[in-house]
């Protein structure tokens, strides 16, 4: 399993979307000196958060799933590594890689309330989980659509939801912003405990992924080349 993944991970850096991933992690930091404590909200980090944790496991998936273009599946598939073996370190290197960049996508959050009310880090586990909730609902139907029909068609699936989502995000955050009642009916609710509800997030991540993995095994296991 260890040769497999560094092997299949070695095979994804020579891709275009590992140097894309690479030059994204810059942004984050970026947007960290940007902060403006009196202009900028959470609603806008959680939404700037969304917006490149998101990209961050689209660059993810294309890198570990895309390499029908280059055979090296074939290749694979040619030596003692199963079938199960290699579709788990795909999911392995896709969820390390899409969990460093939700990491980074919640420097801006952790920047701002530093500059405002202090790090409160059950703010920090609730954005974090819900970003990954995003991602891992994401990726959890279109890594078997990939492996079942290729990249192309996971990757346009992903893109689809991605701005069905990012625009569901920008519209809610808009209107959290401006009306109070919403406002204070959402904070009710989140502020119950936070603990509970990140924990709740994480758990449904991984059954999600659970059921993605045996099914992308399932459909990979009977897969021609």
């Amino acid at each position: 399993m260890k040769s497999v993944f560094l092997k299949t991970l070695l095979s994804a850096a020579k891709f275009p979307a590992f140097l894309i991933l690479a030059l994204f992690f810059i942004f984050p930091i970026y947007i960290c000196f940007n902060v403006d404590a009196l202009q900028n909200t959470l609603a806008d980090m959680f939404s700037i958060g969304t917006m490149l944790s998101m990209i961050g496991s689209f660059f993810s998936l294309s890198m570990h799933f895309g390499e029908e273009t280059t055979g090296w599946n074939k290749f694979l598939l040619t030596t003692p590594v199963t079938r199960k073996q290699i579709i788990n370190s795909k999911y392995l290197m896709t969820a390390v890689m899409s969990v460093l960049y939700i990491l980074m996508s919640t420097l801006p959050s952790v920047v701002l309330m530093i500059k405002t009310t202090g790090f409160d880090f059950r703010e920090w586990l609730f954005i974090f989980s819900a970003l990954t909730g995003i991602c891992i609902f994401m990726l959890s139907f279109t890594i078997p659509i990939s492996v079942k029909f290729g990249n192309i068609a996971g990757s346009v699936i992903f893109v689809i939801v991605f701005m069905a989502i990012l625009s569901g995000v920008v519209i809610a955050s808009a209107l959290l912003g401006k009306n109070e009642e919403i406002l204070s009916a959402a904070n009710g609710l989140i502020h119950t405990d936070k603990y509970i509800i990140s924990a709740a997030i994480l758990s449904v991540c991984v059954v999600l992924t659970v059921i993605s993995l045996l099914i992308s095994r399932a459909v990979y296991k009977k897969k021609e080349f």
